[in-house]
């Protein structure tokens, strides 16, 4: 039931983030995503997930449960982030002990900015795959210089992350089909995988090289520009977000401050 709520690839809707610019989404992820590394305060940072949170929910009209178990990946990962922040500081004040590890004030705190740092990135970016057509955003990526070859590349490998996701929808079909059921706990989804990893690298390679064929046959690569149906046009709500997010960027670091992108090596 989770895994059906975990989604990393563009979402069909009609909403207001849909509609706005492919290029002024992005320009937020850079902001964003560049902003939390030089604010110092977990307080700072916190406001980034929750505008985030807010935006893919009411402006981009994704489900609550696709929202919350999505960004829960990021978490995890920054937890992780977490706890070798703190096994990495153990000078100073102790405030608690939990086995062998000492939770000291300077631990404490880079754990709490590095969780929020990894969400507010993570966030950025699911929001920026949910509500961005993959072509839009490739025609997007020429329209500001980038070569179409680059472009295009990100635009395949866009394409082919909804199709891994369901090749192993079907993987757990045939495997239901056969009597296999999957495992359950921490071990048995280890050992889900390990069934999984293999039919997965083997279809995935097999659609890349048909892929690559298909290219080819049609001379992509052959002429140094490309013309295309669709153009690249500015929209006012993207504009509007993209000062929303500096008006915010910007208050954060004036009420809390701007600091290195490293806090530790301040003191």
């Amino acid at each position: 039931m989770i895994l059906k709520n975990i989604k990393f690839t563009y979402l069909r809707h009609d909403s207001v983030l849909h509609r706005t610019d492919v290029i002024s989404k992005l320009l937020v992820v850079i902001l964003v995503s560049v902003a939390v590394y030089f604010f110092r305060n977990p307080v700072q940072v916190l406001p980034m997930p929750i505008l985030l949170f807010f935006l893919a929910m009411a402006l981009g009209r994704v489900r609550f449960s696709v929202v919350f178990w999505s960004f829960s990946v990021f978490m995890v990962f920054g937890l992780f982030v977490a706890f070798f922040q703190l096994v990495s500081h153990q000078t100073g004040e102790v405030l608690a002990r939990v086995l062998f590890l000492k939770i000291t004030p300077d631990g404490l705190h880079l754990a709490e900015l590095f969780v929020l740092r990894m969400a507010t990135i993570g966030c950025a970016a699911l929001t920026f795959l949910w509500t961005t057509n993959p072509k839009e955003f490739a025609i997007g990526l020429v329209y500001i210089g980038i070569p179409y070859r680059f472009a295009f590349a990100v635009l395949v490998a866009l394409r082919f992350l909804p199709l891994i996701q369901d090749e192993i929808s079907k993987i757990k079909d045939a495997h239901l089909i056969r009597g296999v059921k999957p495992e359950k706990g921490i071990k048995g989804a280890f050992h889900n995988w390990q069934r999984y990893l293999f039919p997965i690298l083997v279809n995935g390679l097999r659609k890349s090289e048909t892929t690559s064929i298909a290219m080819d046959s049609r001379g992509f690569g052959l002429f140094k520009t490309r013309t295309y149906t669709d153009e690249f046009r500015w929209t006012a709500s993207g504009i509007a977000l993209v000062a929303v997010v500096c008006i915010v960027i910007v208050v954060c670091g004036y009420i809390w401050g701007f600091g290195f992108i490293q806090p530790r090596y301040n003191s």
